[in-house]
């Protein structure tokens, strides 16, 4: 019996190994997996930490891209609003030189007509045709229109002395 018993307890001594053998597979498997799982985790934390920094860089990317976006569509109305000016200005500055033009035409022809009408001073006359010319090709025109209207008044002042 002792044969028997010594057997058995062979036998449990062998399954005891045996299962002891398979526990520290599992053990070991256990830690290695935990290992990889920690490995996982610390490579998801510095993803998700390298998303966080990205998307931080993208917001700032965003705001600065909308800022200057802004920036540009204020230019854009001020840009629209100087152009509208410089359309009114332009506008102004055509009238003024069809003005400028019909008072040279008529400085011309009321001077025309007071060397018609002269009796005498023709070297008046001539040097004030002479003058009107050198303004009309030097001056300009608010220079001109000033001098013009002072020549009409000579040229009154010249009639009035002619008939009388």
């Amino acid at each position: 019996m002792q044969r028997v018993r010594q057997k058995n307890a062979e036998a449990a001594r062998k399954e005891a190994e045996q299962r002891r053998r398979e526990s520290e597979a599992t053990r070991v498997g256990a830690v290695e997996t935990r290992k990889a799982a920690v490995a996982t985790k610390k490579e998801s934390e510095a993803k998700a930490e390298q998303a966080s920094k990205t998307a931080e860089v993208a917001k700032a990317k965003h705001d600065e891209s909308e800022e200057k976006r802004q920036i540009a569509v204020a230019k854009k109305e001020e840009s629209e609003k100087q152009k509208e000016q410089a359309t009114k200005t332009r506008a102004a500055a055509e009238d003024a030189v069809e003005d400028a033009e019909k008072a040279m035409d008529a400085a011309q022809t009321a001077f025309q007509e007071a060397k018609k009408n002269a009796k005498g001073g023709e070297g008046t006359m001539w040097w004030m045709g002479r003058d009107l010319e050198e303004q009309k090709k030097y001056l300009p025109r608010a220079a001109f229109n000033r001098l013009k209207r002072k020549h009409e008044k000579k040229i009154a002042a010249v009639r009035a002395a002619a008939s009388s």
